[in-house]
């Protein structure tokens, strides 16, 4: 490939389409990011690269197989990739291509054997919340909500909308109702389109949706 393109395209640095990896020594953590991206919008991971986007190389045949059985170790069902294989004057880097998952979100399976699910949000890879799995789960069964907020929903929207933004444990201490109740209403909103969710901070954060 283009050793120019490949210099260009590293020089983005890691954002919502790619990330950066020197090697995969650290397993969970290469299916986190793969699986990611699968559930947001597709990428690529990039092997044989620093974070600030430097490259050292990798011996791409070995990895491609690491990464064959990384999937069965770690993904809850089969997963399909592709790979390239990119050189610059002396190393070669391999480009893990990742689609963006159409039909069902992308679980793992971690080493407590619990099943989680990671999104892509900016640069990060997070771990989907409540509210992310509530939503998925309305999106599956084609949940219709009555047309008018109810009183509750009003109420937690109020709060919201008072306060700008908040994390939910914010909520659960400014509203006195139960955890799991907050969680479902919050869930209903952000699935009505009326509140929508900022990842970019290290808590998730909720707010009314302006448009």
């Amino acid at each position: 490939m283009d050793e120019k393109s490949l210099t260009q395209i590293l020089a983005e640095g890691e954002n919502q389409k790619q990330a950066f990896l020197i090697d995969l020594s650290d397993r969970w953590k290469t299916a986190v990011l793969i699986s990611s991206f699968a559930n947001a919008q597709g990428g690529s991971v990039w092997i044989g690269v620093k974070p600030n986007g430097k490259i050292v190389g990798v011996y791409a045949e070995g990895v491609q197989t690491e990464l064959t059985q990384l999937v069965v170790s770690f993904f809850q069902k089969p997963f399909v990739f592709k790979t390239r294989i990119w050189k610059n004057k002396v190393h070669f880097v391999l480009e893990v291509i990742i689609e963006k998952a159409l039909d069902e979100p992308v679980f793992l399976i971690n080493e407590k054997k619990q099943i989680v699910l990671f999104e892509r949000h900016a640069s990060k890879s997070v771990q989907a919340s409540k509210i992310v799995l509530n939503n998925l789960q309305f999106k599956s069964q084609q949940r219709i909500l009555p047309e008018a907020l109810s009183s509750q929903e009003q109420l937690i929207l109020a709060l919201i909308q008072k306060n700008k933004q908040l994390s939910l444990s914010q909520m659960y201490k400014l509203q006195a109702m139960d955890k799991s109740e907050i969680d479902l209403l919050v869930s209903q909103l952000v699935y009505r389109n009326l509140v929508e969710m900022d990842f970019s901070s290290e808590v998730t954060l909720y707010k009314k949706k302006t448009s």
